[in-house]
């Protein structure tokens, strides 16, 4: 069982390295850290994407993410604010 005693993913997925880094860059606006600013930045601009969107990731604006990864972008966000005490109903609108 996970945080809050949601059962664990049924599989495994592996995700694309722009969708990864937009995640750490949503969590890293939260966090203010100057290192991981710094490492996601470099990471998601090798991943393609564009310098203006990581600005505007930086920045807590996600209306460039591609709506397919909109609702985990957003949960990473809440997760962070929370410290990983997340609300039940963000969970499920990510999972579902």
């Amino acid at each position: 069982m996970t945080n809050k005693g949601q059962p664990k993913p049924k599989k495994r997925v592996k995700l694309n390295k722009d969708f990864v880094e937009r995640i750490m860059l949503a969590v890293t606006q939260v966090n203010r850290c100057p290192y991981c600013s710094y490492f996601h930045t470099k990471e998601a601009l090798i991943a393609s994407v564009s310098n203006e969107e990581v600005k505007k990731l930086l920045n807590g604006e996600f209306g460039d993410v591609p709506d397919d990864q909109l609702a985990a972008i957003i949960f990473a966000e809440h997760y962070a604010e929370r410290a990983g005490n997340f609300d039940e109903e963000a969970y499920k609108s990510c999972i579902n």
